[in-house]
This record gives C-alpha cells, sequence and structure tokens, in this order.
C-alpha cells in the first residue's frame, strides 16, 4: 500500500525524484535533500492509516517542523512553533523508540530555531545544495582508495 500510495503523488519534477531505496525499510540512500522532500512531501499522504497512531503523529511533528525551517522567511511565531514541534518530536521519538536511539543529529535539530534567529532561514545557510556532490566524489581516488 505504501509504494501504491508513493507512485500515485504527481510531485512537480523540479523537487527531484526519490532513490530507488524508498520502498525499503531504510533510508540510507537519501542525501539530506531526498529525507527532507520524503519527509516534507510524501511521507504524511504515504504513511495515514499505514502505521500505529503514535509513529504517525511522530512523523506529523517531524514533517511540520521540517516545512517551517525550510521555508526563506519565517516570523517569530513561526519560529516558536518550530521549536515546539521539534521539541515534542524529540521527546516522542525518544519515548517510542527509547532515549538511546536519539542521535546526535535530533539533539543538533533542538538548535535550529536558535540557528534561524542568529543566521537567517535554513535555506540561506544549510549545505544541501553542495551535498549532492558527496555521491560523485566518492568516485575519486583518495590516498589510494576509492
Amino acid at each position: 500500500m505504501f509504494k501504491k500510495r508513493l507512485k500515485a503523488l504527481k510531485i512537480p519534477s523540479d523537487i527531484g525524484r526519490l532513490p530507488t531505496t524508498c520502498d525499503k525499510t531504510t533510508f540510507g540512500g537519501f542525501t539530506a535533500e531526498q529525507f527532507k522532500n520524503f519527509i516534507i512531501i510524501y511521507a504524511r499522504p504515504c504513511f495515514h492509516g499505514l502505521i500505529p497512531n503514535q509513529y504517525y503523529k511522530n512523523i506529523v511533528l517531524l514533517s511540520e517542523s521540517m516545512e517551517l525551517a525550510c521555508q526563506h522567511s519565517i516570523s517569530e511565531d513561526e519560529i516558536h512553533f518550530l521549536t515546539v514541534t521539534i521539541t515534542a518530536h524529540h521527546k516522542g521519538f525518544a519515548k517510542l523508540f527509547g532515549k538511546w536511539e536519539v542521535s546526535v543529529n535530533f539533539h543538533m535539530a533542538m538548535h535550529i530555531p536558535v540557528n534561524i534567529r542568529d543566521l537567517e532561514p535554513c535555506p540561506g545557510f544549510w549545505c544541501f545544495a553542495f551535498e549532492r556532490l558527496n555521491g560523485e566524489l566518492m568516485g575519486y581516488p583518495s590516498s589510494g582508495r576509492r
């Protein structure tokens, strides 16, 4: 059912494709930008009604957080709501999977609202645009290795 929903979504071509690993249980083949697009665009309609409600609610919190953080402009009220949703997702994830499953990236996400206040909205300072080059660089020799 997940695959069927995923294929049924008609997304503008400029958003980009998801990797073929998307139908698996891991997102290991995703770039950060692909994961962002998956969470913001695909996750809510694809997972709705397919997974237990507490897991779905946590995905929605992550999706709402990323959607806010990815805006090109953001108000102080939206930054406050971003803080609330990131914190709720963080606590929900720890409750669902255990506090030892919470990675450093989850902790770093808690700093996004402060970074937005100090710097500017995320699209102005993040490195997603450069990350896509990582796949191309992997084929180049480095220290005699590939």
